[in-house]
């Protein structure tokens, strides 16, 4: 076994529904009806389109609205049927947090979703800027899931606000 693939059930391991006992033996029968399809993490501008990440990604720490911070990633299939699912979260960052969420109703539009957001707890930018970090995601729906890992450095090279469609950034004039 990769030190990858460890390293993935170990992350997994965190995930809601991944645990031992009698709800997680019934949880693995039902994952193994599922039928499983390649996915991958990236980043997504309407510029760009979908950008997937390489070696080393760089997870970009964006703060909130209400001063909270988040990595938002995107998520690309080839399914062309798989329109929303359910994404379960899971980063594990070194030497800090191992942070989880789910986000459910995830659209898919031309194969690509809407934002995954992996929110942070309450520490400061600059506690987990630098850090690497290990994002684990599983999308599903009833019949299908795919399950993808990134491993990526956390950075803040983006100074916005992100408050939804328009991000608020320094020297914006408000015209």
């Amino acid at each position: 076994m990769r030190p990858s693939e460890l390293l993935l059930g170990a992350v997994l391991s965190a995930l809601p529904g991944c645990g031992g006992g009698h709800a997680s033996q019934q949880d693995s029968a039902q994952e193994a009806d599922k039928v499983a399809f390649p996915c991958e993490l990236g980043t997504w501008t309407a510029a760009d389109g979908f950008v997937p990440f390489g070696d080393d990604a760089k997870l970009e720490l964006q703060m909130g609205f209400q001063g909270f911070l988040l990595v938002a990633v995107h998520a690309r299939t080839a399914e062309p049927a798989f329109s929303v699912g359910e994404a379960t979260m899971s980063m594990q960052i070194e030497g800090a947090d191992t942070l989880n969420g789910q986000q459910p109703g995830v659209s898919f539009q031309d194969g690509v979703s809407e934002e995954l957001l992996v929110f942070f707890t309450g520490n400061y930018l600059s506690y987990y800027e630098g850090r690497t970090a290990n994002l684990a995601v599983r999308i599903e729906d009833a019949t299908r899931s795919c399950l993808v890992q990134v491993a990526g450095t956390l950075v803040d090279e983006d100074p916005c606000i992100h408050t939804g469609a328009d991000p608020i950034c320094p020297g914006d004039t408000g015209s």
